[in-house]
């Protein structure tokens, strides 16, 4: 019954980010491709927004769309190459890092990892977030910290490794 119950849930999702949306952010398309700017990164399977607890400690999704929290919010840098990106939060102004198969918060002056976007397939407008050397970003449960948190993860392009970049305008 699970199974089913988890596909009509699915589709409902899936029916309600297809409708117009009321907010003034602006969802980013695969066509387009990410720019540098300031972002929220919205995981699809959860609709919760990646957020910041503070330095050394692993980020973690909430429903915080449009809120205007800062720890909330991301600044995409470009890296070397078309599809590398750095991620900064906004709120700390400290960057992304890895740890114990978590995406951590980096320490000031911390390593800052560099992570490539592609589009995901067969959903529009959606990324797959890869962090080379870590492993593709995946929005699970954790039941220590109880609440879903960003692992590293094989990319089998499940839902929960979708993500949407919403430009805050």
């Amino acid at each position: 019954m699970l199974p089913t119950f988890l596909a009509y849930g699915l589709a409902a999702l899936a029916l309600v980010r297809a409708t117009p949306s009321q907010r003034e952010d602006t969802p980013v398309t695969a066509a387009a491709g990410i720019e540098a700017g300031n972002y929220y990164l919205l995981n699809f399977a959860t609709d919760e927004t990646l957020f910041s607890q503070g330095a050394g400690q692993p980020v973690y999704t909430e429903r915080t769309l449009g809120t205007g929290k800062p720890l909330g919010q991301w600044k995409v840098a470009p890296g070397a190459k078309p599809d590398e990106y750095k991620f900064y939060n906004i709120g700390s102004n400290m960057s992304t890092a890895g740890n114990n198969g978590h995406v951590y918060l980096s320490y000031p002056n911390g390593p800052s990892l560099t992570h490539v976007v592609t589009p995901a397939k067969g959903i529009e407008d959606m990324f797959i977030i890869t962090t080379p050397g870590y492993g593709t970003w995946a929005n699970r449960w954790d039941s220590y910290y109880k609440k879903n948190q960003v692992f590293f993860t094989p990319n089998t392009g499940s839902f929960d490794q979708m993500w949407e970049f919403v430009r805050i305008n």
